[in-house]
């Protein structure tokens, strides 16, 4: 198994030092060979082990993963979604509505690694390449058909998803967060952008204004939302989705939950996902998202809005 963090190696690991933006991989290479590390690969040095130099170790995993992995790209269709808001519900949708259909998913994201009910948190919404590549492998290995990743604009600029074939991409959404990351909101775009630069279909948010950014040549792009030729939503109103000529009965509520199913939808159906509607209204949320506790007469409510406009869709 390929490590590039050198606390999770183990007998027989290989690890890969990573020169990041705030540690360099290099200076664990010792700590990765206590922990029984077979090989090194890095850039420069000498060490007790088998030791591989290399131009990029950065390239060098992505090449050596992708190659040694084909046969689930041939086999098990990958879903990225990426945005400011929505990537856990739609996700979370997605992994529901494969699965009762019949077509067994995994989901990998904010809340954790989901397959046959919850596995285990993960730290980041988008965790190192290594970790990604052990899941989908575990995944493959046990029948999926499809798995579900949330994609963050952070994991894309640290490479964490590099060289992975997504069939499908779905953008929902761009509003202020990360900025002490980014710095200004084109930078954020951009980042989110480089996912489109490797999927086949990408659906996407007609009603955001940074659409333009996801609608590539490329691609096979699909568009939801009011401003919509493809999905296009009329109305929502007592949880009732209406889209094209179609009414749909949900036990949703906000206007944002609208966008997160018919973002679902449109997924479902390029894939050729039949029968899913019956199970819409069964749709349970992320644990966080809009949850509803009763307490005497009334209700509290646990979100895990966290930036302006999360906030102020919740509240509304």
């Amino acid at each position: 198994m390929y490590r590039t963090d050198s606390r999770k190696v183990k007998k027989g690991d290989i690890f890969v030092a990573l020169r990041g933006i705030s540690s360099d991989g290099h200076d664990y290479i010792e700590s990765a060979i206590k922990n029984g590390a077979s090989k090194i690969v890095c850039e420069e040095g000498n060490y007790e082990v088998e030791t591989i130099i290399v131009d990029d170790t950065r390239k060098y995993i992505e090449k050596a993963l992708y190659e040694e992995n084909k046969e689930i790209f041939d086999n098990m269709k990958i879903i990225g979604i990426t945005g400011t808001n929505g990537k856990t519900t739609i996700a979370y949708f997605l992994y529901q509505l494969l699965n009762k259909t019949n077509n067994k998913t995994a989901y990998l994201g904010t809340i954790g690694y989901y397959l046959d009910g919850f596995v285990k948190k993960t730290e980041n919404t988008t965790p190192d390449i290594c970790d990604i590549y052990e899941l989908l492998i575990d995944a493959y290995s046990k029948k999926c058909k499809y798995f579900v990743l949330e994609v963050s604009s952070q994991g894309l600029d640290y490479g964490r998803v590099n060289n992975i074939p997504f069939e499908c991409s779905i953008y929902t959404n761009l509003t202020m967060e990360h900025l002490d990351f980014h710095k200004t909101m084109e930078n954020y775009a951009l980042s989110k952008q480089k996912l489109f630069k490797q999927t086949k279909c990408a659906i996407i948010n007609i009603d955001d204004e940074y659409k333009d950014y996801f609608l590539l040549d490329k691609n096979y792009n699909i568009t939801y939302g009011y401003n919509s030729n493809d999905y296009k939503l009329k109305s929502f109103k007592n949880g009732i989705l209406e889209y094209n000529d179609k009414k749909i009965n949900t036990n949703l509520l906000g206007l944002y939950n609208a966008y997160n199913l018919l973002a679902t939808i449109a997924c479902l159906d390029y894939f050729k996902i039949n029968n899913y509607e019956e199970y819409i209204l069964k749709l349970e949320l992320p644990e966080g998202r809009f949850q509803r506790i009763k307490y005497n007469n009334s209700y509290i409510v646990v979100d895990y809005a966290h930036t302006p406009d999360s906030y102020e869709q919740v509240i509304k």
